[in-house]
């Protein structure tokens, strides 16, 4: 809030999830999904949070979406799983590739891209590298996966 005024959160990534509707990121990290048909445009759901600082979004299937974070991972997140979690959106998965084996480095996750007909998500990130990846092949309980950089 400054001087008084009560602005609304800034929108920082918005991604379609299903037919009519968006999931949008906001900089506070909140989260909502919205109704976007032109005639009943409305906040369908709010979700608590997502914990790092997001840069991108990009759809996965119908309930999915991947977020590419400045901590230099990329998550999975599962708005089914939200919807009977009390409104606390938890990451099912996490892609940490674009940072190093020594942590000493965690470049900012800029940009992602779903490769069409397929799995693989490209993630680019702040030092230039490239990563393509495979949702499918990550698990779990396997935080990491294999990747190639370009």
């Amino acid at each position: 809030m400054a001087l008084g005024i009560d602005y609304p959160p800034i929108p920082v990534a918005i991604a379609p999830v299903r037919d009519n509707q968006v999931f949008v990121v906001y900089q506070d990290r909140s989260c909502t999904l919205w109704d976007s048909d032109l005639d009943t445009a409305k906040i369908l759901e709010e979700y608590a949070g997502i914990r790092g600082a997001v840069n991108s979004l990009t759809a996965f299937e119908q309930n999915t979406v991947i977020s590419g974070s400045t901590d230099g991972t990329c998550r999975v997140w599962e708005l089914d799983k939200a919807e009977n979690c009390n409104g606390i959106l938890e990451s099912s998965i996490t892609y940490s590739g674009h940072i190093n084996a020594n942590g000493d480095r965690s470049p900012r996750v800029n940009d992602l891209a779903m490769v069409e007909g397929g799995h693989s998500v490209v993630s680019g990130d702040s030092d230039g590298s490239v990563h393509v990846w495979r949702v499918d092949m990550l698990s779990s309980s396997k935080q990491s996966a294999l990747s190639n950089e370009v």
